[in-house]
């Protein structure tokens, strides 16, 4: 019996630091997020060229999309019971496209 209980434990821990693991994660992208979409925004990096004034409109719908998927994803952390589970695969594909994003801001930041 006291070994069941110890292992529920154990589980129960593991799922909270998962879940808070994520959260941290989702915070330090957010921070970032803001970071790169303020650069974005900032007269240096003002586009030159038609294409490149395009290029930093999907870039910067991309920024939002994003920043909507982080809130979203942090609000079912924080308030579903077993979060952990349920958004590995929702924070997997936002951390595919916050790497994307990343790289697309610094293709985009070196071409200007």
């Amino acid at each position: 019996m006291e070994l069941t209980l110890v292992t529920t434990v154990v589980r129960e821990e593991n799922k909270f630091l998962t879940s808070e693991i994520q959260l941290q994660r989702l915070e330090r992208n957010l921070t970032d997020l803001t970071q790169l979409y303020i650069k974005l925004n900032s007269y240096s990096y003002e586009p030159k060229t038609y294409q490149q004034f395009v290029y930093l409109g999907k870039l910067k719908a991309v920024a939002q999309q994003l920043l909507e998927k982080n809130k979203r994803i942090s609000l079912i952390l924080r308030t579903k019971s077993d979060p952990a589970e349920s958004c590995f695969k929702l924070s997997l594909d936002y951390l595919k496209r916050f790497h994307d994003f990343v790289s697309d801001v610094n293709s985009y930041i070196s071409k200007v």
